[in-house]
Formats: structure tokens, sequence, C-alpha cells
């Protein structure tokens, strides 16, 4: 278990240090002075379809437990 927890918290240092690591670069050929434009869109997809994920595995061991808490009652 303390290894597991070890892991994940590496893991989630690495990710929360890792943007302060990339940075945009300019177009060589574009205005010095123009504003760099990120895409943002690919994470954020990934951050989106993560958490539905974790909502439907949540719905799903919820509606087990209740249906086998019904079984029990029984």
């Amino acid at each position: 278990m303390k290894k597991i927890l070890l892991f994940t918290l590496i893991i989630v240092a690495v990710f929360v240090c890792l943007p302060s690591f990339v940075q945009a670069q300019r177009d060589p050929g574009g205005d010095p002075d123009a504003p760099t434009e990120v895409p943002f869109d690919g994470g954020l997809t990934l951050i989106i379809a993560a958490g539905a994920g974790y909502a439907i595995k949540k719905a799903r061991d919820k509606r087990k437990k209740v249906l086998t808490d019904d079984t029990i009652e029984k």
C-alpha cells in the first residue's frame, strides 16, 4: 500500500511540475511583438474524459452496492 501511495505521489508531482518546464515557441517568421497562441484543447479533453470515466465507475459501484445491500436484507 505504501509503495502505491509513494508511486502515486511521485506521478502527481511530476505532472504538477511539468508545465513549468514546457513553454510555447514563437513563429520564427512572424511579428516578435505578437502574443503567442497556445492550444489547450488536447489536455482539457483528456481531463474531461478521465472525469467522465471516474463518474461512471463511481455510479456503477454505488449501484452494485445498493443491489447487494437490498439482496442481503431480503
